[in-house]
């Protein structure tokens, strides 16, 4: 039987952290999700999770979402990133929303946002 839905007070409050890589050359996304999996492995089970949709490789930024408690430690994290596959990169955090969208619009160079993810608020069915 399917678990009854959680009220939006008991989920757990979720943050996402945009985050900018400066390297010589440019990172592929696995490149760099496997360096933040190995990096952050500690946040792991505190529900951290690499966006891939959000990794635009002209820009070198991407999205990591992570509970609330955890977004500071997690920045940390982010930041003591010095070497992935052999490249010296410099990882920075951006900023933090607790809403995809909004940290989209605000903190990501590219601010398109696929049509099928808008959703129409004035619409009635």
């Amino acid at each position: 039987m399917a678990q009854p839905r959680r009220k939006p007070s008991d989920r757990p409050k979720r943050r996402y952290v945009v985050f900018e890589v400066a390297a010589k050359e440019p990172l592929g996304m696995q490149q760099m999700d496997s360096a933040i999996q190995h990096a952050c492995s500690a946040f792991k089970d505190k529900g951290m999770k690499f966006v891939q949709d959000t990794w635009d490789s002209a820009a070198q930024q991407g999205i990591v979402r992570v509970t609330h408690t955890h977004a500071r430690p997690l920045c940390d994290a982010l930041t003591s990133i010095k070497n992935i596959s052999n490249t010296h990169v410099e990882v920075k955090t951006i900023g933090m929303s607790g809403i995809l969208r909004q940290a989209k619009l605000k903190f990501m160079k590219n601010k398109t946002i696929k049509k099928e993810n808008k959703r129409n608020y004035h619409h009635r069915v």
